[in-house]
This record gives structure tokens, C-alpha cells and sequence, in this order.
């Protein structure tokens, strides 16, 4: 089922929690829904299910406007973050529920349960209760109870968030891997940009009501549109160096008070298309910054190691020069000392910001 939100608002007294929203959702796309706490993402997923009406705009479902339609009539399956599963019903009659409010028969209510629990391997867990069950294991209910209905869409809200960290892993692949299974529309509400960038198709990032950049998680890395979807995405978070463009001799350079670093040529082009380039935020991911021990460039020479942080098969070491700090990733094997003097060679992309409006100066307008 093709979802589309069409200009949609959501106002709450004289909050905007969801500000002129478009977005389209193709047929059988898992698409996440990835933006920080209080942006405005759980609201369009409930005005999605129908539990909130839109103040503004139309939600389609295929070809069909459904802004009027109840929940019960919207063809959907829904997962909160509780999981809210009834504490005094066996798993049986938690994934029963909905077809029993619906009035089926005995003998299909238990083909479907028995299906679905067989699909997501739960099967063994019919006659227990919730409170004998792992976290894992109450997920794997939440969604068989959204799933037993055959809804055209799959909404899941923060579906993980109550799980450790192995099992979050875990279950982020399993869900991804159902939903390619079933091919059903899944729309996915995270603040955890690993998690968006792993089981997306595509990743509509949203800060404060309004959509910032909607995208493959591909493109977000690589293509930032501005600088809150630069940062969000990646982890470690990307580098921020305020600072200001100069042509010397033919050259363009990135400099302020402390660094002065050689651009790439091919940028020279691209920035005098723009207006109003002299002051920037220069920006370059940890792991596309270099360290070395030895003298190379005017560009690279005297950053002092402030930090040394494990990070499993890497470390992520900070750099300082004057009040300017940069962070990168390294081998384990390089281990560095606090203290060391160092030079840096980027060996990647670099990015350029508007300092005032934030926008990737490297993107098409």
C-alpha cells in the first residue's frame, strides 16, 4: 500500500509538532521515520494510524484519502514502544485480541495465531504469560498481535528502544528481514540513527516538525542536505570547524585563527555559484581524517592528542589546535599517548556549510 502525506500539520495549542510535512512511501518500502526527541515523529505516526487527525493537509493510503477514517477501518498493524501487551492474557489471546474484537470465527482465529506464531518462531510461547517473557520475546508478540490482522501497513513506534543493546541488534535485522519477506508497507520510528541507516529503505529525518532531508541512508551519509542532517547521521558525529573561504595564488583555502587547510580544486567551481561563501562550517567525518607522526604539510603539522578513547576495534582520538578540535578514528595498533604532537591528512570528503543557514553549500538548490 502507497502512503503518501500530503502538506500535513499537526498544531496543539500553539505548538507546531508536525509543520507542512510531504512525504511518499512506496508500496512494500520499510521507510524510518529518525529525528531526536520531540520532533514531531511519533505525531505523524499516530495521524498515520488515525489516533491523531492532521490540522492541516491529507494522508492517502493508495488512492484514497483515510483523514476522516477511524483506526479500526485503516487497515494497519501498530506497535507501540510498551509493546502493551494485556498482563493477564496468554500470548495466545494477546495475538487473538484484535481478530476476536472483529468477530471471527474459533477455528480461523486459531489458523491465523497459529500462523503467525510459527512465522515470527513464537510458537512455543502460546500459553505463557507476558511477565514470563524476555524482552525479545514480548516484541516478537507485539508485532504477531499487529501482524494476525493482514494489515496493508506495518507502523512501529520505537519498537526496540526497550531492549539491551545485543538484543537491539538482533531483532533490528530479524524485523528487517520479516518485512522483506512480507513485502508490506513499513513505516519505523527511531532516534537511533544506527538503527534508521541499518533496516531502511529510506530515512525521512525531521527536527522540530519539519522534514530536513528524505533520502537512502546512502545519500544522507554522503549528501547531506544541511548541517543537522551532517551531524545526526554518522557516528562518530561529524567534525564542525567555523571558519572562512580565501582564494591565494589560484588555491582555495579553508582557514581561522588556528588551522588553515587546503581545499579540494574541484570545489572552486561550485562555490562561485553561491553567494555569500566567505564564512563557513567546514566539516570532515572521524574516519576520514588521517594522523601521522610525521611532518607534511604546512596544512597538517602540530595538533596536540587531548584524547584517547576505546571504541572496540578502533579509537577515537581527539586533536586540538588552539581552541579548534577535531576527532578521528584509528587502528588500535597506532596507540597513540595524550600529549603527542601530530599531523592530519584528510582522506575523504570534506563538506562546507552556510554559517547562518545551515545549508549544505556543496548540494544542488
Amino acid at each position: 500500500m502507497k502512503v503518501l502525506l500530503d502538506n500535513i500539520t499537526k498544531i496543539f495549542g500553539r505548538i507546531i509538532a508536525v509543520n507542512n510535512l510531504n512525504l511518499e512511501i512506496d508500496d512494500g518500502k520499510l521507510v524510518v521515520l529518525l529525528g531526536p526527541s520531540g520532533c514531531g515523529k511519533s505525531t505523524t505516526l499516530l495521524m498515520i494510524a488515525g489516533i491523531y487527525r492532521p490540522t492541516e493537509g491529507e494522508i492517502w493510503f493508495g488512492d484514497k484519502v483515510v483523514n476522516d477514517l477511524p483506526p479500526r477501518d485503516r487497515k494497519i498493524g501498530l506497535v507501540f514502544q510498551s509493546y502493551a501487551l494485556y498482563p493477564h492474557m496468554t500470548v495466545f489471546e494477546n495475538i487473538a485480541f484484535p481478530l476476536r474484537l472483529k468477530k471471527e470465527n474459533k477455528e480461523e482465529i486459531n489458523r491465523k495465531v497459529r500462523e503467525i506464531s510459527e512465522f515470527l518462531e513464537i510458537n512455543e510461547l502460546l500459553e505463557r504469560k507476558p511477565i514470563q517473557l524476555s524482552g525479545g520475546q514480548q516484541q516478537r508478540v507485539a508485532v504477531a498481535r499487529a501482524l494476525v490482522k493482514s494489515p496493508d501497513i506495518l507502523l512501529l513506534d520505537e519498537p526496540l528502544s526497550n531492549l539491551d543493546a545485543k538484543l537491539r541488534v538482533m531483532m533490528r535485522s530479524e524485523l528487517k528481514k520479516m518485512q522483506m519477506r512480507l513485502g508490506i508497507t513499513t513505516i519505523f520510528v527511531t532516534h537511533d540513527q544506527s538503527e534508521a541507516m541499518t533496516v531502511a529503505d529510506k530515512i525521512a529525518v525531521i527536527k522540530n516538525g519539519v522534514l530536513q532531508q528524505y533520502s537512502s541512508s546512502d545519500e544522507l551519509y554522503d549528501l547531506p542536505r544541511n548541517i543537522f542532517v551532517a551531524t545526526f547521521i554518522g557516528s562518530p558525529p561529524m567534525n564542525i570547524i567555523e571558519g572562512s573561504i580565501q582564494y591565494e595564488g589560484g588555491n582555495l583555502f579553508f582557514l581561522n585563527p588556528d588551522v588553515r587547510f587546503s581545499l579540494p580544486k574541484d570545489l572552486e567551481f561550485v562555490l562561485k555559484q553561491k553567494r555569500n561563501t566567505k564564512d563557513v562550517l567546514f566539516g570532515v567525518r572521524p574516519e576520514d581524517v588521517n594522523i601521522s607522526m610525521k611532518e607534511t604539510t604546512q596544512d597538517s603539522i602540530s595538533w596536540i592528542i587531548d584524547m584517547v578513547e576505546m571504541m572496540g576495534r578502533e579509537l577515537l582520538v581527539t586533536l586540538s589546535r588552539g581552541k579548534t578540535i577535531l576527532k578521528t578514528l584509528i587502528d588500535r595498533e597506532h596507540s597513540p599517548s595524550i600529549g603527542d604532537r601530530v599531523n592530519i591528512e584528510f582522506s575523504g570528503r570534506v563538506f562546507l556549510f552556510d554559517k547562518e543557514s545551515g545549508k549544505n553549500l556543496l548540494c544542488e538548490e
